[in-house]
């Protein structure tokens, strides 16, 4: 099942839509708001002695929490207000959220309070936020951080950026994010799951009906019970589950080919072959008596075994262990210059484009050609992205999402960026991986996602009705399948490390658990 995450823009938009379009007020949704937040707190706690304090700013996201502070004390709660604004600062809703709140006379103070109260509720900023925290604010979001009682965030923490999860200058560190209608990209992305502790989302009234002709970009497939069908049939043959060629391992890297290859026979693809340096023929032999192995000894080798392996294969994927030397070089320029077929590179073969100008001019061409276009996916970690796109670490992880569209619209291909919550960029949309897992931090977990990922796309050549995507059309298949791989991917690891610890499971233990999870 999808849940979306929305960027600011698109809140907005679908905000506006609810009022405009669909007619439910601003301040009924106010209200929806605020009885989640408050539906929230009555699951949890109970009302005797429990003392709250609401800290409000003067926009939207302060009207809701001025809101919250009301109802709090009509379900018994004993309920002050923080706000450090003069009333000429409140907007419209937030003012008149602070005159129904001296209605009922709840203290207001313009001053941090010295008391102490079992929760502080942040209602400062939004998603709206754009700019970094001002000190005055900032000084006030360290104090509250100071405090020692429970701290709920309203929609999102304060000072933290909705689209990309960056801190801006500070940000509230809550124990409970509670988001409304739809989850917000920032709450998953950078520092934003740091900062918003468990993320509960709550209907208000924004919904589906809210999107009138724009779909949001981004969404994640919620973890389900049920195993994944991927389409097999009855009357399939090896054949028709797709052929995969995997081009991996060089001498003394042998578990490369072996991790990617058995982690695409084990996910349902009917043959894989596999290019690799004659050095690994007995290990691979041994490990998957079941692979087709072409090997070489010297670089005049390579011409004669990739024109047969690829001339028979429906995927070539290539990268985990090749290095970056000279043979390397000219295994990923056949891939390159003489294949049409899908491609899925990765590690050395991304490192190499990034070096290699004559390589990454030659795929770009042929990308941006549409007689010898293809579907490529590219899967690099953060390191490798910033190769491949010319920026800085840091940069790569404050705004991944912006730049793996940038990379993904360059060479008209998908990104997959590996990390805690990897993303899978496409050219009109975003799967982001909310199943960050650490045990998957360990030495060959790539080479099993690249064997499950062509594994996928030969099965989807074969039937586009698989993966999960019944509304895409077959152009968008690589995106899809790509999500999937992700998917499945995290989900073998989360089932590996619930069994075997986060700290002793290794990568071949990803590929044991692909059984419990597809049909």
């Amino acid at each position: 099942m999808k849940e979306y995450l929305l960027s600011k823009e698109e809140m907005a938009l679908y905000d506006r839509n609810t009022t405009e379009k669909l007619g439910i007020s601003k301040e009924v949704l106010i209200e929806r708001a605020a009885l989640a937040v408050v539906e929230y707190i009555c699951d949890e706690f109970t009302v005797d002695n429990k003392r709250i304090l609401v800290a409000a700013g003067f926009g939207n996201n302060g009207a809701d929490g001025f809101a919250i502070a009301r109802i709090l004390k009509e379900f018994g709660f004993y309920v002050e207000i923080f706000s450090p604004v003069q009333f000429h600062e409140y907007r419209a809703d937030a003012a008149k959220q602070v005159y129904l709140c001296r209605r009922y006379m709840i203290d207001i103070h313009e001053e941090l309070p010295n008391d102490n109260y079992d929760i502080y509720i942040d209602a400062l900023f939004g998603i709206g936020l754009n700019r970094d925290i001002d000190d005055r604010f900032a000084g006030i979001i360290n104090a509250l951080n100071r405090k020692r009682g429970y701290k709920i965030s309203v929609d999102i923490p304060s000072g933290i950026d909705s689209n990309t999860g960056e801190v801006l200058g500070t940000a509230f560190m809550a124990d409970t994010t509670v988001t409304f209608g739809f989850y917000k990209r920032g709450l998953f992305l950078n520092k934003g799951p740091e900062y918003a502790g468990t993320i509960v989302k709550k209907y208000v009234g924004i919904n589906q009906y809210s999107f009138d002709d724009k779909m949001p970009d981004m969404f994640m497939y919620l973890r389900s019970a049920d195993k994944i069908d991927v389409g097999r049939n009855n009357f399939g043959n090896k054949g028709t589950f797709g052929k995969v060629l995997i081009i991996a391992g060089r001498e003394d890297m042998s578990g490369a080919c072996v991790l990617a290859a058995k982690s695409a026979l084990r996910s349902g693809c009917g043959m894989v072959s596999v290019i690799t340096e004659d050095a690994n023929k007995a290990i691979l032999l041994a490990a998957l008596p079941e692979v087709i192995i072409h090997t070489y000894r010297s670089e005049d080798d390579i011409d004669a075994i990739f024109e047969e392996a690829e001339h028979w294969c429906d995927v070539v994927a290539i990268g985990p262990g090749i290095g970056t030397d000279r043979i390397a070089i000219e295994l990923l320029k056949r891939c390159i210059l003489k294949s049409n077929k899908p491609l899925c590179i990765d590690a050395d073969a991304i490192n190499i484009i990034a070096r290699n100008r004559m390589l990454k001019a030659t795929l770009l061409d042929k990308q941006g050609n549409a007689d010898t276009f293809r579907p490529v996916i590219m899967t690099p970690h953060i390191k490798e992205f910033a190769r491949i796109s010319g920026k800085t670490v840091p940069e790569v992880i404050a705004d991944g999402t912006s730049l793996a569209k940038m990379i993904a619209k360059q060479f008209r291909a998908v990104v997959v960026l590996k990390d805690a919550y990897s993303l899978v960029v496409g050219e009109d949309k975003i799967y982001i991986n909310v199943y960050a897992n650490d045990a998957m931090a360990t030495a060959g977990s790539g080479d099993v996602l690249l064997g499950l990922l062509a594994s996928f796309m030969s099965q989807y050549i074969h039937n586009s009705s698989i993966m999960e995507a019944p509304e895409a059309d077959h152009s968008q298949y690589p995106f899809y399948a790509a999500a999937m791989t992700v998917y499945v991917h995290s989900l073998a690891g989360l089932k590996a490390s619930e069994m075997n610890g986060r700290s002793y499971m290794i990568a071949s233990d990803i590929v044991e658990k692909y059984g419990e999870i597809l049909v």
